[in-house]
């Protein structure tokens, strides 16, 4: 099952990547949305072979999934990877720099079952898909915001 969407940031194609690859910023807001998230690796700069344990609730069962980035060419595109004992997944964001201070960010999320349970449960996901697209374009369209928030505010100090 594959979910696309894209928003356009009003910040250049650097900015946008930076904030998207601040690996230690996005594991502090998975931390307030409830994830437990361990970093598994010990490389000291961000790039592929960083890897994740993420432990979260999801319909009141706790869920456990290795995540590794896989891919991260500043500032054109990132894949990550996610595993866990059900489900399969990869993420893949790639950057288009419009002009100097727009850039399009395009998401491609993919999910695969890995047992008959997750297949299941997929099939309810689909059911639900086009109220889970709305959830996404507001979420990237939300955190476009930030970033065009964020730039703005560092460029008039």
């Amino acid at each position: 099952m594959k979910f696309r969407n894209k928003v356009d940031v009003s910040a250049p194609i650097d900015v946008v990547f930076m904030e998207v690859s601040d690996f230690p910023a996005i594991e502090k807001r998975a931390a307030k949305r409830g994830y437990d998230v361990q970093r598994l690796d010990v490389l000291r700069e961000p790039g592929p072979g960083m890897v994740w344990d993420v432990s979260f609730e999801f319909r009141n069962n706790m869920r456990e999934m290795e995540v590794e980035l896989v891919e991260l060419n500043a500032p054109d595109k990132m894949c990550v990877v996610s595993r866990s004992s059900s489900f399969a997944g990869s993420m893949i964001v790639d950057f288009l720099a419009l002009s100097r201070t727009q850039t399009r960010v395009s998401l491609e999320l993919e999910l695969k079952a890995q047992n008959l349970t997750a297949r299941l449960m997929l099939q309810s996901i689909k059911l639900m898909r086009s109220n889970l697209m709305n959830k996404l374009e507001g979420r990237m369209k939300g955190w476009a915001r930030q970033i065009e928030n964020s730039y703005r505010m560092s460029d008039v100090s």
